[in-house]
């Protein structure tokens, strides 16, 4: 069902190319939810450019928050909790949400293909992914602060 609306704008927030955005009127508030791709970059360009208190007119479909999860995103949804403790995946989301940080890409360099997997566990250990309470310590070499290996002769 398409609606227009209109109201002050009370807050708002941008996460990447989606965005929200509460209006309030006489009868009580409402959230807008602002997606770059239906949007266009110009409009989603003058959101940002809004000031809070300022009036804003907005037309739209309705959305109910009881749409079903597809089973991928009931899957998802689950992994995300169960990974969460060890790989701290909302706080990760909720930095990127507050923060909105730019993204660099990252190179590995190394000399032969049969070095990757070691260089993969330097950087990976590097980074802090491989923190799992327990086995992490196994999976990092020694060099990056891992375990030392059992094969290595013992230190004096």
């Amino acid at each position: 069902m398409r609606v227009r609306i209109a109201g002050r704008l009370v807050a708002r927030r941008r996460h990447g190319y989606l965005g929200f955005a509460d209006l309030r009127d006489g009868t009580g508030r409402i959230q807008l939810f602002l997606d770059i791709a239906v949007l266009g970059a110009d409009a989603h360009r003058a959101v940002d450019a809004l000031r809070l208190g300022d009036w804003v007119g907005a037309t739209g479909t309705v959305m109910t928050d009881d749409v079903p999860f597809t089973p991928v995103q009931r899957v998802a949804r689950r992994a995300v909790g169960v990974l969460n403790p060890f790989f701290l995946v909302r706080s990760q989301h909720d930095f990127n949400a507050k923060f909105d940080p730019q993204w660099l890409p990252r190179v590995l360099a190394y000399r032969n293909p049969a070095d990757l997997p070691r260089v993969g566990l330097l950087y990976a250990g590097a980074e802090g992914f491989l923190a799992v309470p327990g086995l992490g310590p196994l999976f990092v070499p020694a060099v990056a602060g891992g375990a030392p290996s059992p094969s290595a002769p013992a230190s004096p």
